[in-house]
This record gives structure tokens, C-alpha cells and sequence, in this order.
């Protein structure tokens, strides 16, 4: 089941420049990369923890977190 995120609501500081597509492949990927993890790793990549998201090749989203860790978030809302 997709988590729907309509880019309406109030935006973290690192995605305010991101387009509502954009948005909400972000939320939608971060949304399943984040079930994927165990909860120790949750903590670690939260929402809060991302400084910095930049536009990649393909129209990925590189998400970089306060750790120093970046994740390639694509538009068939995989990452790697």
C-alpha cells in the first residue's frame, strides 16, 4: 500500500525547494525505505535527519543525512 503525499503540507527545510512531484517522490521512497529498516536504523535516517537533497541523473533525489550518508532515491520509488 503507496502512502500518498499531496506536497501540500508543510515542508521540511531541506525539501522546500523541491517540486510537489518531486516531494512527493521523495516522501513516498523515504516512506518505504524507512519500513525497510529496524528501529535503530529509523532513528538514524529519520525525516529529521536529512541536511540536503539535491537533483541527481534520471531525476533521482540524492538525499543526504547529518551522518554524512547519501541514499538515491529514484522515481519508481526505490533507493540505493
Amino acid at each position: 500500500m503507496s502512502m500518498k503525499f499531496n506536497g501540500s503540507s508543510k515542508r521540511f527545510p531541506a525539501a522546500k525547494h523541491l517540486t510537489t512531484e518531486e516531494y512527493v517522490q521523495l516522501m513516498e521512497t523515504y516512506a518505504a525505505h524507512n519500513r525497510s529498516m529496524g528501529l535503530q536504523m529509523r532513528d538514524k535516517y529519520s525525516v529529521g535527519n536529512i541536511v540536503k537533497i539535491r537533483r541527481g541523473r534520471n531525476r533521482d533525489l540524492l538525499v543526504y543525512y547529518a551522518d554524512g550518508e547519501c541514499w538515491h532515491y529514484t522515481r519508481e520509488l526505490t533507493w540505493y
